[in-house]
């Protein structure tokens, strides 16, 4: 079971989040994480991960744009963030790449903020977790790693609203009618 998390190792990634969760689910052996990417809060992040003795992560730095469809498709649950709790702009963001992980019909686990809930219902089209709890994030995992029927459903209820609002098709079509409205006036 690989669980993948892209991240440029910003603050409101909430990246020790993950890490923590990794260090509850380092006993199941089936679960691996893979954490690719560069950024301010990788070394802390890396070393944290180091001192707690996981051999449950793997990071690696950043995939050539090329490749990041191949990887995303090789993953069984899909991190889109954010985890961080004590980050104002965390809050109010969905992050970019879960639209990634949506597109792909990857089960997609989020975090809880007024931006996330907007859009997503937890265990229809994401997994929405509290931000900051590892405790949580941890559980969500591994309830996907043990339920391959709900990740299925989760990767299906996803792409479907991807397809619905985030979609280029979708867009287009806001874009169109933003565009006639404004010619009509």
């Amino acid at each position: 079971m690989r669980i993948l998390y892209l991240s440029t190792y910003l603050p409101l990634h909430g990246v020790p989040t993950v890490v923590e969760a990794a260090n509850i689910l380092k006993d199941r052996a089936t679960i691996q994480f893979l954490l690719v990417g560069r950024g301010p809060e990788r070394a802390k992040t890396e070393q944290r991960a180091n001192d707690l003795g996981l051999d449950n992560i793997r990071f690696i730095d950043w995939i050539p744009f090329d490749d990041l469809a191949e990887c995303i498709a090789s993953s069984d649950v899909f991190l889109g963030g954010h985890f961080s709790s004590g980050n104002e702009k965390a809050r109010r963001v969905v992050a970019g790449k879960i639209y990634q992980g949506l597109a792909m019909a990857k089960p997609t686990i989020v975090g809880d903020c007024e931006a996330t809930r907007e859009w997503f219902s937890d265990g229809e089209t994401a997994s929405v977790v509290p931000m900051g709890d590892p405790t949580t994030l941890a559980t969500a995992i591994a309830q996907l790693a043990a339920d391959p029927a709900a990740r299925k459903r989760l990767g299906e209820g996803g792409r479907a609203l991807y397809e619905a609002r985030f979609s280029e098709k979708a867009i287009s079509v806001l874009l169109d009618d933003g565009i006639a409205r404004l010619q009509t006036h």
